[in-house]
């Protein structure tokens, strides 16, 4: 019988998890590092409980992997794998915000306001992932408006590929004070004016933008 996590395991979790990433994206701990439970509860000073819910967050967001017999290791990111996933997003993702403006409802505009209020606050409360969760529904409510459901399948399916840089970018984007979610409330305005061709260029600028900011942090 799988155990229950109580709300204090959870909040533990939840702390391991900000430590380990922080290692992860401060390079101390270097891509390919095996993550050892027992090693890393000493290392903590907690339980191995919390240590191996917070290892299933790692690899839930990216930024870890499970390799047979040597439990899970930091994931390597690459400046070309980068590049080649971002083409990829800026193609897709730039047609389903023309077609996604050109088509919204006031209703999904309304759901989009919604969420950019969301948005805000989490910035302000410097909650990366909660953030950058929010940025996924908000761009998932204009680019369904585009009438292709095959077309959003496919960019739902990349984010879960690049989901590590998006993690990376998300994290630093708060840490350094630049934030980099300030094209969403332009993209709502292009959604609003039903602009198609406008938000097109504010997402290729948007992704453009993103990884410029990533291609720093991976060589640095």
């Amino acid at each position: 019988m799988e155990k229950k996590i109580t709300v204090s395991q959870r909040t533990m979790s939840e702390h391991a998890y900000q430590i380990m990433s922080d290692y992860i994206f401060n390079g101390t701990w270097e891509p390919g590092k095996s993550i050892k439970i027992r090693d890393t509860a000493k290392l903590l000073n907690t339980s191995e409980m919390p240590v191996r819910e917070a290892v299933r967050m790692l690899v839930e967001h990216g930024l870890a992997i499970h390799r047979p017999h040597r439990g899970a290791v930091v994931t390597r990111l690459s400046l070309q794998e980068l590049h080649d996933f971002y083409k990829v997003r800026i193609l897709l993702e730039a047609e389903a915000a023309r077609l996604g403006a050109e088509n919204i409802s006031s209703k999904d505009l309304d759901i989009m306001d919604k969420y950019w209020l969301e948005l805000e606050q989490a910035i302000a409360t410097g909650d990366s992932l909660k953030a950058l969760n929010i940025d996924s529904e908000f761009l998932t409510t204009l680019y369904n408006s585009c009438g292709n459901n095959v077309l959003v399948d496919q960019i739902h399916s990349l984010w879960n590929r690049v989901q590590p840089y998006k993690v990376l970018w998300a994290r630093s984007s708060l840490q350094s004070g630049l934030f980099s979610w300030k094209n969403k409330p332009k993209i709502l305005k292009a959604a609003k004016q039903h602009d198609g061709e406008l938000a097109s260029q504010i997402t290729v600028e948007s992704l453009s933008d993103a990884v410029k900011s990533m291609e720093k942090m991976i060589t640095d």
